[in-house]
């Protein structure tokens, strides 16, 4: 249907000190200044701040209240009962600040004025859990060691916070000594007489990793029978549910669940929430479109909305239904923009009431590209255009396929405003090569001679690699890039730290990953743009992949395509880990002193877009 978007080692010290940040603590409450002088935000009139914190059992939002000084911000706050460290990064629209992707973080410190054991560990989870969704570097290796700091002067910590340990040492540790260590903590706690459920269930998940299916079985039996109540109950219900095929017996299991596991906050009410959706998409699926009005109506307006807009955008791809689709897109889009001024539900609990408006802003952006989709295929391409721009604004005009439909319509519709249009998006970098050949033919139709288009489609791309390169050169960042050693799909072993002096593009992909896959036209691009300058090497890592034989598998796809890449095997996905890879596909930019400065996450949908975006990063990087 749709391209969608989807991190970096760093040595311990350089995460412990940062010189534009500043905390005071007394007794639980805290204080702390951040000076924005070399910030991306220095010339933002608001800035959001983000914070979030460990409770002891889970990570959850703070609000932290806060006054713009001279130099930047000074704020404050408290530790909550059971919190021991604060994450905090800043943004202001599309721009961040989170120190150079370590983070702001504060620590609670004891009456010494010493942090805390425990803070060093919550610390490592905030770093590599929520850190991955602010563009934190969120290391394995680095988030291992800080929890190692605080599990060497309090070893229970180890236990209270099992999963988290497990997971960062075999990310880190994938051999025999890591396995060793978790395995000596793992039998400790099966020989308790009675561990809780989180114990129990991070044995289980840890077997089932290791592939002993007996024993976690038997452990998944235990905890079932000692909390019937429990969140595994709670979680194989569930898989009942969604695997249930026979309609009628999910809305009566839903019913059933929800009896059984009240909910007891927003989270868990989100829960049911989604199993209902799944209904409703299931019932959308048979095309019982009375069946599903009655059943999402059941629905807060958010969620209906989304289930109307996915069918919508279905019948009108298959040209069926139209008079449908149309009616489910005008409910989606009428729904969603309510839900701008005066949200029907009350803010979820993990985002801040800036992100909140974000996502009700954008789902209304969807729901309007849906409906001016729709429009179009019902041969109203003027409608079409006036919903589209609304959602091409709520944008930023930064959604390439977005940009490329709205100009269609404005063709269609004879719109005189199509030039101008098609100019602005070439001028901000947000155009695809099809809305560049459209803008030729218009600008021919002036009676505009070849050489008149040539000169004037360079003076614009320009003015785009100018303002392109001027972001990026504030967003390089530098940062030591964790060494490797892997094959390629031959047999031939590439060592990163031996290609020091060389600009190093590292792009981690899967064969099971779309938006992976259709970004390599463009990254063939700009393989051959490079491919006489010896001083710049690309590296495509293949990892996360689920083939039994992952080489082969790999090595199918790439000469399958005939692309002209070095491919590494990434088999154990210890490099991807290492790097702190949220989700693929994720580029990084290696200058010649083996420092990270960029990364690039996902694929916008334009070949040319990426082109340039990775031609900038690379003569930056060499500059440097």
């Amino acid at each position: 249907m749709r391209i969608f978007l989807l991190l970096i080692a760093a040595l311990l010290p350089s995460i412990m000190f940062s010189q534009n940040f500043q905390a005071t603590q007394n007794g639980n409450a805290y204080e702390f200044d951040i000076d924005l002088s070399q910030s991306p935000l220095v010339t933002a009139e608001s800035i959001d701040l983000i914070a979030f914190s460990h409770n002891g059992s889970k990570i959850v939002l703070k609000e932290l209240p806060y006054l713009r000084t001279t130099k930047g911000l000074h704020g404050h706050g408290v530790f909550a009962e059971g919190e021991t460290a604060v994450m905090m990064v800043l943004e202001s629209g599309d721009i961040s600040d989170n120190n150079k992707n370590e983070g702001y973080f504060i620590q609670k410190k004891n009456e010494k004025g010493v942090e805390v054991p425990e803070s060093w560990v919550t610390r490592a989870i905030l770093y590599r859990e929520q850190g991955r969704l602010y563009g934190l570097n969120a290391n394995a290796a680095t988030a291992l060691e800080l929890f190692e700091k605080g599990a060497a002067a309090q070893t229970d910590l180890k236990r209270k916070y099992l999963s988290a340990y497990v997971n960062l040492n075999l990310a880190v540790r994938n051999n025999d000594k890591g396995k060793a260590a978790v395995s000596a903590l793992i039998s400790t706690i099966e020989n308790d007489a009675n561990p809780t459920e989180r114990e129990r269930t991070a044995v289980m998940r840890y077997h089932e990793r290791n592939g002993n299916t007996d024993r976690a079985a038997e452990l998944k039996t235990q905890i079932l029978k000692v909390f019937p109540k429990g969140q595994l109950a709670r979680q194989e219900r569930r898989k009942a549910i969604l695997n249930e095929s026979e309609l009628g017996n999910i809305e009566t299991m839903i019913n059933k669940f929800r009896e059984d596991f009240p909910p007891q906050n927003a989270e868990e009410e989100d829960f049911i929430k989604q199993m209902k959706m799944d209904l409703c998409n299931k019932i959308g699926d048979l095309q019982d479109w009375d069946k599903m009005r009655q059943m999402t109506s059941l629905l807060p307006d958010g969620p209906r909305a989304s289930v109307y807009n996915n069918f919508a955008w279905e019948l009108a791809e298959k040209g069926e239904s139209l008079t449908t689709a149309r009616e489910l897109a005008a409910n989606a889009t009428a729904t969603s923009k309510a839900q701008i001024e005066k949200p029907t539900g009350p803010k979820p609990d993990n985002v801040t009431a800036t992100q909140w408006l974000r996502e009700r802003k954008s789902q209304y952006a969807t729901c309007a590209d849906t409906y001016a989709y729709v429009l179009d295929k019902s041969d109203d391409p003027y409608g079409a255009a006036q919903y589209q721009a609304e959602a091409v604004a709520i944008l930023n005009g930064r959604d390439i396929e977005m940009n490329e439909r709205y100009v269609n319509y404005l063709e269609k519709a004879k719109s005189p405003e199509l030039r101008y249009t098609l100019e602005s998006f070439i001028i901000n970098g947000h155009a695809s090569t099809a809305m560049k050949d459209m803008f030729k033919k218009v600008f021919a139709a002036e009676n505009r001679s070849d050489d008149a288009y040539a000169t004037h489609i360079a003076g614009l791309e320009r003015i785009a690699r100018e303002r392109r390169q001027k972001e990026l050169a504030a967003q390089m960042v530098d940062i030591p890039a964790p060494n490797f050693s892997l094959q390629d799909i031959t047999g031939v072993q590439y060592e990163l730290e031996k290609l020091r002096g060389k600009v190093v593009i590292v792009d981690f992909w899967a064969t099971w990953c779309g938006p992976c896959k259709a970004s390599f036209p463009a990254m063939q691009k700009a393989v051959l743009k490079y491919k006489h300058d010896s001083n710049v090497v690309f590296l495509f890592v293949n990892t996360w992949e689920k083939a039994a034989d992952k080489t082969q598998n790999a090595s199918a796809f790439i000469n399958g395509k005939l692309y002209p890449f070095t491919v590494l095997m990434d088999l154990d996905d210890s490099v991807v880990s290492s790097f702190g890879v949220a989700g693929i596909p994720t580029k990084f930019v290696v200058d010649t002193k083996g420092k990270i400065c960029f990364k690039s996450v996902g694929f916008e949908g334009s070949d040319d877009a990426l082109v340039d975006e990775i031609s900038a990063m690379i003569e930056l990087a060499k500059s440097r």
